[in-house]
């Protein structure tokens, strides 16, 4: 199993992201695999979630540290109960309300900054929980599935359970077995919302205020590796299905900041890479090293990563916040 160690490099000899202060994670004495995922909160700490069996764990727990990076609060009532917790996937704090979604079942908790449980939101299917506004909650799952299409994104209402207008579709059969988790959405300001699929350098705009779905760029830049189609059953994991796999660019995050899109992505097995790229898709920067394991968050020019310590009995964290250059 490859290290969760995330870390980033310097940029052709220029301080592109500079090192702040690494702050070590507190938690408890239990066993984590992983932070699977993490966001600020608004006194200036952090909400994280933990992994106790791996990325697809079923054992999560729910922290909120300081920004020193101790425990304040701990999480991890499991079960089928209202906010009680299953398979998490996503965490975000937005006006005060903490947002959680759950991987497998239909619903994002809602929870009080102390993580004091108040509500459920309803959805159709589950999936990772990208963005929270005042209507919508946003779900990143290939997993959606009508008349044999995969919605890769879909906006659900918070007030009651509709499947929104706005998402991306492709087909089931476009969708590489493997690589169904990976993607991105982010937020760009008025309601809009940027995403990536896995497989092509293609970027949609969702406008809730106006309504519908575009593309804002499409592209097939040199310096990505062209998707091919596999000859064969990719669920099998053989090694052809494997060097297959690493044939070709994953796209597998994006975020934004100040006009900007932040675009990481995976070529081959273990390199792995950011493109700095305008909303009118005009590169700034091009494949900007990094190791494969993706940053967790960008807030106000600041990259949050998680480097792993592995230990015999557990695990230690240490968050490392990154700053973008100007």
């Amino acid at each position: 199993m490859l290290s969760l160690l995330i870390s980033l490099v310097i940029y052709v000899g220029n301080d592109f992201l500079t090192q702040e202060k690494q702050v070590k994670l507190e938690l408890d004495n239990e066993y984590y695999s992983n932070i699977s995922a993490m966001c600020p909160a608004d006194d200036g700490g952090y909400y994280l979630v933990t992994d106790s069996g791996g990325s697809f764990s079923f054992d999560n727990s729910i922290f909120k540290v300081s920004k020193e990076g101790k425990t304040i609060v701990k999480f991890n009532k499991k079960g089928q109960g209202p906010g009680e917790i299953r398979n998490l996937a996503g965490i975000i704090q937005y006006k005060g309300k903490v947002f959680v979604g759950e991987r497998t079942a239909p619903l994002v908790h809602v929870y009080d900054s102390e993580l004091n449980y108040e509500t459920d939101i309803r959805t159709n299917l589950g999936g990772k929980l990208y963005f929270v506004n005042d209507n919508y909650v946003g779900i990143w799952n290939t997993f959606f599935k009508s008349e044999n299409r995969t919605f890769m994104l879909a906006l659900f209402s918070r007030q009651e359970v509709i499947n929104s207008k706005f998402y991306v579709e492709l087909k089931t059969d476009e969708v590489p077995f493997l690589v169904q988790a990976m993607g991105g959405v982010c937020s760009i300001g008025d309601s809009k919302y940027a995403a990536i699929t896995t497989k092509r350098y293609q970027v949609f705009l969702f406008d809730t205020g106006k309504g519908g779905v575009q593309n804002l760029f499409k592209t097939e830049p040199s310096h990505i590796l062209p998707y091919t189609n596999y000859e064969g059953d990719p669920k099998r994991l053989g090694k052809k299905a494997t060097d297959w796999v690493f044939s070709f660019t994953k796209f597998a995050a994006i975020f934004h900041s100040n006009g900007r899109l932040y675009i990481y992505y995976i070529n081959g097995k273990e390199e792995s890479y950011i493109d700095v790229v305008t909303l009118a898709g005009k590169f700034l920067h091009k494949k900007i090293p990094m190791p494969v394991h993706q940053p967790l968050f960008l807030d106000n020019d600041v990259f949050g990563l998680v480097k792993k310590t592995e230990g015999e009995d557990t695990n230690t964290f240490h968050l490392l916040r990154k700053r973008i250059s100007k």
